[in-house]
């Protein structure tokens, strides 16, 4: 079972235990709604949570079981997938499984947390974003689109900054790789990331 099955399962048990609450990283199903704007909020909402979420199948409001067919199973994965290519503002990738717990098939969808936030309703603006909040699917304010895609475009930069002194590091030790050789400088390269190289260096 992969890691992720792992965390569904366990997201599943917190839900039904002690107390049944759906929480931020899981929405029981017990089957299908036919309304692809509903499904594409889910996704979206999943989408925007930290460490994005799961979709139960099976799992009644009354958090008894309900079976699923494998026609069943296969409509809802196909429908899902199709909504998360179709119906938001650029493609979310799906993963399901269908694990036993406790006697009972769970067919589990999961959304993972996207990098490339806030992702929103196609064919509509920006603030038609939603997130996971007290175990519901609920539509961002404006304020909160505007801070994650503040903290978003921050995260980004961390990640480029990081790019770029690994670069930089790469390339001074191919420097000293190459003066250890005797092939080029008479002097020691500087290996602090980030040191600036004041003099022309050829081979």
């Amino acid at each position: 079972m992969s890691s992720w099955q792992d965390k569904a399962i366990k997201a599943l048990e917190d839900s039904l235990h002690p107390v049944p609450q759906e929480l931020n990283t899981i929405d029981w199903k017990c089957a299908l709604s036919d309304k692809s704007e509903r499904l594409a909020q889910h996704i979206c909402a999943f989408s925007n949570t930290a460490n994005g979420g799961f979709l139960a199948f099976g799992v009644n409001d009354d958090t008894t079981f309900a079976s699923l067919s494998k026609e069943e199973i296969e409509e809802i994965t196909n429908k899902l997938g199709n909504v998360a290519k179709n119906n938001l503002a650029w493609s979310v990738q799906l993963e399901h499984a269908v694990v036993d717990y406790q006697g009972h098939a769970i067919l589990f969808i999961r959304i993972a947390e996207q990098t490339n936030k806030p992702i929103y309703l196609r064919g509509k603006d920006i603030y038609e974003a939603y997130i996971r909040s007290a175990g519901h699917t609920v539509k961002m304010s404006k304020e909160q689109v505007h801070e994650l895609i503040a903290h978003d475009s921050a995260k980004q930069k961390q990640v480029f900054l990081c790019i770029h002194c690994l670069k930089i590091w790469k390339f001074q030790k191919k420097l000293l790789s190459l003066q250890r050789q005797n092939l080029c400088f008479d002097y020691p390269v500087s290996f602090r990331v980030g040191a600036r190289l004041d003099r022309h260096y050829s081979i």
